[in-house]
């Protein structure tokens, strides 16, 4: 070998490529830890990691926000004095300049005072509790912090928040996991800075080509918990699979779907899916049980506001002031734990459904619906026609008449939330690439006024929320199942002639139809 050929370095691998990441379908597990057979010694570990990892968060956040000011500062005073900003001016500290202070930090040595049981007091050194940690989680947590900056400086997402103890949904990310890390057989996972194994209750089975690639090490409303993402690379078989599906479009395995307030989801052959009763029964009663309970809160958080008022004026001592009353910490977990059992009810529900639809169908076609901007804003969506409600509203905001429109339409973007549909659509999809399927996106636009048998286009169609009647061809359907079989038309055009025009409605949906039914001679269309 030359000299050249010595010196020469070998390149860095920069990432996968883009037909290598098209080959790799990723899934998450999510297992309990077995939190009575962890040893002290471990379970300190856990803790001091989530701990360490917030106190990296909190303090590059204050260190982000002093930068930030001194850096705006020095902008206006230089635009006041009509100076050009300096060669690599920047507002926010990156992630590099914190990983740096973060190894600075590291090396410190933290001096304290010991005394003895004879009294004597002992000056000694401790290295820094960071060491204690592994690297990865406080690296991760830097990139996060960075991340979420860059976002806030795009104006896409607010200002990053504090971490307060015990109010936040705690982990520890590794970004990197070893071969003996994770032993499913039997039963533990040991962490990365740790040796000591942690039990685990592993409830479900990896396939045999799936490698654990990231863990995550959770507490969720004190309950702990390990997730683990794991990579698959599809085989030939699998590539044989998704070309004969993608080829394969009939109208026995192609559903197309429409996301409404009513009724979460209604297909275009006329089925509709939702809470069953006992379900929503359930998440009636949690909900009136968490009404109650923010009750309470508030009318502490209000005694408490006026005590620290009291203490500010120096009517009362702080001796006689409790800011942290034991009940209202209490209360904040016990109000924690009724949304996460409720939010547990929903993702179970999500979880089944689009299990049974991804493999019930190979093409499922649905709106590329925008949620965040349908929700933007309150005063973005309109009053509801009911005039018994506007006027209810009119008597109750006498005096603001504006307050009630900003009420109604806070009314319906709390319905169109409490659905979850950003949540379903991520299922669905992630499921049907696991089951070799194909998710298509169409465009929303005027699927709930166009008809679905002549194409005519108008506002009049649509009679109220779920009422379609066609003004040129008199077709009476639902409104939702009308628009879901717009939303198949629109991905798979060849499909109307195979399907027909038939609409196929529901025994309750055409009950509906027939107590509702206008005057007029209108012909309604069904099985």
């Amino acid at each position: 070998m030359t000299k050249e050929e010595q010196t020469e370095k070998p390149k860095k691998k920069q990432g996968k490529s883009k037909e290598e990441k098209a080959n790799l379908l990723y899934k998450t597990y999510r297992f309990r830890v077995r939190e009575k057979q962890v040893s002290s010694s471990l379970w300190q570990f856990m803790v001091q990691s989530v701990g360490n990892q917030r106190f990296v968060y909190n303090h590059f956040l204050h260190r982000m926000n002093q930068f930030w000011l001194q850096q705006i500062t020095l902008k206006q005073e230089l635009e006041s004095q009509n100076k050009p900003l300096p060669e690599g001016f920047k507002t926010f500290l990156t992630r590099h300049e914190m990983e740096a202070e973060l190894t600075i930090l590291k090396q410190t040595k933290i001096i304290k005072e010991i005394t003895d049981e004879n009294g004597h007091t002992k000056i000694m050194e401790f290295r820094h509790f960071l060491n204690d940690t592994h690297s990865q989680p406080l690296q991760s947590t830097i990139k996060q912090l960075s991340d979420a900056m860059a976002e806030f400086a795009k104006k896409k997402k607010g200002k990053p928040q504090f971490r307060k103890k015990g109010e936040c949904t705690e982990s520890v990310f590794y970004k990197q996991l070893y071969a003996h890390t994770v032993n499913r057989k039997k039963g533990y996972v040991i962490l990365p800075g740790s040796k000591e194994k942690l039990p685990v209750h592993f409830h479900r089975t990896f396939k045999s080509r799936e490698v654990p690639k990231t863990m995550t090490l959770k507490c969720d409303n004190g309950k702990w918990f390990i997730c683990i993402q794991t990579e698959y690379k599809l085989s030939r078989k699998d590539h044989d699979k998704l070309e004969h599906n993608r080829n394969n479009v009939s109208a026995d395995n192609t559903l197309a779907y429409d996301l409404g307030v009513n009724k979460m989801i209604v297909s275009d052959k006329g089925d509709y899916i939702d809470y069953s009763s006992k379900t929503r029964a359930t998440l009636d009663k949690l909900a009136k049980r968490l009404i109650v309970l923010q009750r309470k809160l508030s009318h502490k958080h209000e005694v408490r506001k006026k005590q620290k008022q009291k203490f500010k004026d120096n009517v009362v001592k702080l001796d006689k002031i409790k800011y942290s009353s034991e009940n209202y910490k209490k209360l904040q977990i016990r109000i924690q734990k009724l949304y996460a059992k409720i939010h547990r009810i929903k993702v179970d529900f999500l979880h089944k459904v689009s299990h049974s639809m991804s493999k019930s169908h190979t093409h499922i076609v649905r709106e590329a619906l925008v949620i965040p901007q349908m929700t933007k804003s309150a005063r973005r969506l309109k009053m509801e026609n009911d005039p018994r409600y506007q006027k209810k509203l009119a008597q109750r905001f006498l005096d603001k008449p504006w307050l009630a429109k900003v009420y109604s339409e806070r009314k319906q973007n709390r319905k169109l939330l409490n659905k979850n549909w950003g949540m379903f659509n991520l299922f669905l999809e992630y499921k049907l690439a696991w089951n070799m399927g194909f998710m298509h996106k169409v465009n929303p636009a005027y699927t709930s006024q166009t008809c679905s048998v002549c194409n005519h286009k108008s506002k009049d169609n649509r009679l109220s929320q779920s009422l379609f009647i066609c003004q040129q061809c008199g077709v009476k359907a639902h409104a939702d199942v009308n628009a879901a079989r717009n939303i198949l038309f629109k991905a798979f055009s060849p499909l109307r002639e195979v399907v027909g025009t038939d609409i196929p409605q529901l025994k309750r949906i055409n009950s509906y139809l027939q107590r509702n039914a206008p005057s007029s001679d209108q012909t309604e269309i069904h099985i």
